[in-house]
């Protein structure tokens, strides 16, 4: 008999006896049944908290059955029928933070009837550092565990985070500090645990903090943690609360060892797929805490307690338990499967896996034994030791999975860069575990799949970053910026420059014997250097740029000669932010320099851009400008061209293009509703020429809806021209 049939079985029998004793029996199949019996055909669709997009590729599975799905381009999903009742919905997906949404199936025909759900999930988009300090005198304290506890977002009411996910838990250092890691880009609910007796963890006592992460924290946010005396520190004496055992039992208790409800200004508990009506919350003795389920029973899945108290008249909360998960953890020997993932795989193949992969695509055959499956990945580089990068529970016994694991940012081979870059000279290897293994340790017995950079770099851009003539008495540097795809080995011979006269001045060609390179750090680009003497004008000339056999860190190479088209020398100055702000000031507050997620979700060119929210809507109430630094402009015709992508609330949220050249910022031009798309903008300066002059844009919302805003790149000061990646035309606009 299968696992499904003979689980059926035994809930028809244990129905029938509870009937003896008034139970429902639909209470029993609707929570514990893995496969109900025909009912409600049920339909959905997954949209982003962040951007309200749909969500594509994301697991959507109904707890405590075998009914599962993936989200297609819409986002929409599909579930076999349902018998009418309460189910806890998991959603996770890559990049995505995984939920537990309660959906409630109603009776078909009937008023409540729900055949098609809107489900919204957050992203995981922030990290957090907590500084964890003493009250009295700010010192750290070292210790502390630090976990997330909620969401505290009305928009993600009765949605509960799944407590297995990477990053959620730390413990503070010696400096006292701990970091989150993948959190969302809403409000939460921090936990941050207090020391027990003798320096021992108390898990069953911390401080709630309420973090708004819409906007990425500058620096560390810091925790006041009060010393506790004995009379003051909680400390629980017994409870049926286990993370390791299941609890079948209409009722959960907390034992403490003092009047914990002489000092109770409140009690609340919350409980995560189950709805408040159902249960109810009472101090036995003022000091046992219990929580009686009116109906039915507490069944496996992840619940929050959370109870409130008073200290010395001030407002203290006391945590139970931060995530709690009523299923066995298996130690060493205590599994049950004892099958392995024989046929692990890339489901996409390793051609397209280069130093930035961050999101791996794996594939195997379900196991019959497994309760559901880890993920575990190291590398030869800064994770030696095997790390647990997802876990999810799936219950099929036949059939392929496939899911996709993303690599936390601790496998980052250059933090500083700000881009997640975990294939870049080196290694990474994959093992995957059922839940429930009789040999937990990853590695042997189980297979190991390698992942590796497997694609050449390339230049990618070249980029005139200053100007080609000298109009003033002292002598300048022009620059000349060569990026390349990746990260290039030491080693490698320095690009080849070559200018040649193309109807300049026909009395100078600037000599490229005289240009000096240098790499910048991590080798992603380097900079040609080349003097412009007073006087000089290199405008007009061409020049061309060419690499030999380029090698990046990981060993590959792209064999050969390449050069690039010859280009022409321009009174130009391109500001791409690659390298950084530029120079670009901020007036105020919500403009953001980095690389988009949300909005266009890509910069015009290259990575990085300028944007009133990198990855969500603009803030109410948002009065800020990004302002350029200051250019001269030399004599003669100039033009200024900018990429911008906006999408604004048209009524009363809006962008300017302004310019000032000394006397007073005037607008140029009105950014409102929707671009469409990246466009290409362009301004006259010809009648600027000699004159100084800085560029804002100036972005006004009101206390109403907000939308992904206004994204800025590719400023263009000069004569704009195409760049290595081809890029070139414009549309004139102008009011």
């Amino acid at each position: 008999m299968s696992r499904p049939a003979a689980l059926r079985a035994a809930v028809a029998a244990l129905a029938g006896l509870l009937a003896l004793v008034g139970c429902d029996q639909d209470d029993v199949v609707n929570i514990i049944d893995p496969d109900p019996p025909a009912g409600l055909a049920l339909s959905g669709r997954l949209t982003a908290l962040d951007d309200g997009r749909p969500v594509a590729g994301a697991a959507v599975a109904v707890t405590g059955t075998a009914l599962r799905a993936t989200t297609d381009a819409q986002g929409e999903f599909a579930l076999e029928p349902l018998s009418p009742g309460e189910y806890g919905f998991t959603v996770r997906g890559a990049g995505l933070f995984g939920v537990d949404v309660p959906v409630v199936v109603g009776p078909a025909g009937a008023a409540t009837r729900h055949d098609h759900v809107h489900l919204t999930v957050p992203r995981r988009r922030r990290d957090v550092t907590l500084a964890v300090v003493a009250a009295a005198d700010r010192a750290p304290v070292a210790g502390v565990p630090v976990a997330l506890a909620a969401f505290n977002d009305p928009a993600l009411e009765n949605i509960t985070p799944l407590p297995d996910q990477p990053g959620l838990v730390d413990t503070t250092d010696a400096d006292g500090l701990a970091t989150l890691t993948g959190l969302p880009a809403t409000r939460v609910r921090v936990v941050v645990g207090a020391s027990g007796e003798g320096g021992t963890e108390d898990p069953l006592a911390g401080t709630l903090v309420d973090l708004d992460l819409r906007q990425q924290p500058a620096a560390a946010v810091t925790v006041a943690l009060p010393r506790a005396d004995a009379a003051d520190q909680p400390r629980v004496l017994a409870t049926n609360i286990s993370a390791t055992g299941l609890v079948s039992d209409p009722l959960l208790w907390v034992q403490y060892d003092g009047e914990m409800a002489a000092q109770a200004a409140y009690t609340y508990v919350e409980m995560s797929a189950v709805p408040t009506d159902r249960y109810d919350v009472r101090w036995a003795t003022p000091s046992r805490l219990e929580i009686v389920l009116r109906s039915g029973v507490f069944t496996t899945t992840s619940y929050r307690i959370i109870a409130a108290r008073l200290v010395d008249g001030a407002p203290r909360t006391v945590v139970l338990s931060g995530f709690l998960t009523w299923q066995a953890e298996p130690g060493p020997g205590t599994g049950t499967c004892g099958e392995t993932v024989g046929d692990l795989a890339l489901d996409n193949g390793a051609a397209d896996l280069d130093f930035d992969s961050r999101r791996i695509e794996l594939a195997w055959t379900a196991l019959t034994c497994a309760d559901g499956y880890a993920v575990y990945a190291r590398d030869d580089h800064a994770n030696p030791a095997w790390v647990e990068v997802d876990r999810f529970p799936l219950d099929f016994e036949t059939g392929t999975v496939r899911t996709t694991v993303e690599l936390p940012a601790t496998f980052d081979r250059f933090a500083v860069d700000g881009v997640v870059t975990p294939l870049a000279g080196t290694a990474v290897e994959l093992c995957v575990l059922p839940t429930n293994p009789v040999s937990p340790t990853p590695g042997a017995p189980h297979p190991v799949i390698t992942v590796r950079d497997v694609v050449p770099p390339a230049v990618t851009d070249i980029v005139q970053q200053s100007w080609t003539r000298n109009d003033g008495p002292e002598t300048v540097v022009f620059e000349l910026r060569v990026r390349f795809s990746e990260f290039i080995a030491d080693g490698t011979l320095m690009p080849l420059l070559e200018i040649r006269e193309n109807g300049g001045d026909p009395d100078f060609v600037l000599d490229a014997a005289l240009a000096t390179w240098t790499w910048a750090p991590g080798q992603r680009e380097g900079v040609f250097r080349i003097p412009l003497e007073p006087g000089q004008d290199a405008s007009g000339d061409q020049l061309r740029v060419s690499v030999a056999d380029l090698a990046d860190i990981s060993g590959n190479v792209a064999a050969g000669v390449w050069s690039s088209a010859w280009q022409r020398l321009n009174e130009t100055f391109r500001y791409d932010f690659e390298a950084g702000p530029q120079g670009w000031t901020v007036d105020g507050s919500g403009w953001e320099w980095g690389a988009p997620l949300s909005g266009p979700g890509a910069a015009h060119s290259g990575r990085y851009c300028w944007a009133t929210g990198l990855d969500g809507n603009y803030v109410n109430g948002m009065n800020a400008s990004l302002v350029s630094p200051s250019v001269l402009l030399p004599e003669g015709e100039a033009e200024l061209s900018i990429a911008a992508w906006y999408e604004t609330e048209t009524c009363c949220d809006v962008g300017y293009v302004e310019i000032d050249a000394g006397t007073g910022w005037q607008a140029w031009q009105t950014l409102r509703g929707s671009s469409g798309g990246w466009q290409i903008l362009t301004f006259g300066l010809g009648e600027y020429g000699g004159r100084t002059l800085r560029i804002r844009f100036r972005f006004l919302s009101d206390g109403s809806a907000s939308y992904p805003g206004l994204y800025i790149d590719d400023v263009v000061i000069g004569n704009p021209t195409p760049n290595a990646s081809g890029r070139s035309g414009r549309t004139e606009a102008r009011e």
